[in-house]
């Protein structure tokens, strides 16, 4: 199955408010000129610790929120974007739909 999803996305150096109480979000983690991690986050983002690596990092966040239909290929979204930005800090994603997805 084909999923065409609409991503919109809001850059921010810390996670406050109005970020903090968002759920089923992609997040970038970006410095300026390399992208250090693509991850999501399922819970109330104010929860959502960056990993261990990318502390070390200046870093800037690329919070992206999707349509809550397209929630569910959360994993599949990220395991897209990792594939297209090839980020220094590579996670594993559990998508375990049958869908290409169409950024």
């Amino acid at each position: 199955m084909i999923v065409k999803v609409e991503i919109e996305w809001h850059k921010a150096k810390e996670i406050t408010f109005p970020f903090t109480f968002w759920k089923d979000v992609v997040l970038i983690i970006k410095t300026i000129d390399r992208v250090v991690a693509v991850d999501v986050c399922r819970e109330e983002l104010g929860k959502y610790k960056p990993p261990l690596r990318a502390r070390v990092f200046s870093f800037y966040y690329e919070i992206g929120k999707v349509s809550e239909g397209d929630t569910k290929y959360l994993e599949c979204i990220a395991n897209q974007l990792q594939d297209k930005l090839n980020p220094y800090i590579k996670k594993q994603f559990n998508c375990n739909q049958e869908v290409t997805i169409l950024l």
